[in-house]
């Protein structure tokens, strides 16, 4: 199978086609999760460490102002939760932002 693309001024373009079928890590599901989500008054939030360490969270607005952080040291491998209080923000989205060794994760959350 081809593909023919063509340009305004810049000639034509060929290329083959192949079929993916699987897309591997991509279809990993998230370990970072929020619920309720969106939320009033508070949400909990659950994610994974694939091993022990130290983990940050961080409530992020979207003029990337910090509007709240909890601070975890060395926590064992597996699934963690943490509530966060939502009821003196405003409404609107903000960004959770899980810092953790493995790596970080970010996860929208909407305030109502």
């Amino acid at each position: 199978d081809q593909i023919v693309i063509a340009t305004h001024g810049r000639g034509i373009w060929t290329g083959s086609l192949q079929l993916v079928t699987e897309v591997g890590s991509a279809q990993k599901k998230a370990s970072l999760t929020a619920h309720p989500n969106p939320t009033r008054v508070s949400t909990t939030v659950a994610y994974e460490l694939t091993r022990p360490g130290n983990v940050d969270i961080e409530l992020v607005n979207m003029q990337g102002a910090r509007v709240g952080l909890t601070q975890r040291k060395n926590l064992s491998a597996g699934r963690h939760t943490e509530t966060i209080s939502t009821a003196s923000l405003q409404a609107g989205t903000y960004l959770v932002v899980v810092k953790k060794t493995e790596g970080t994760e970010t996860l929208r959350l909407v305030v109502r």
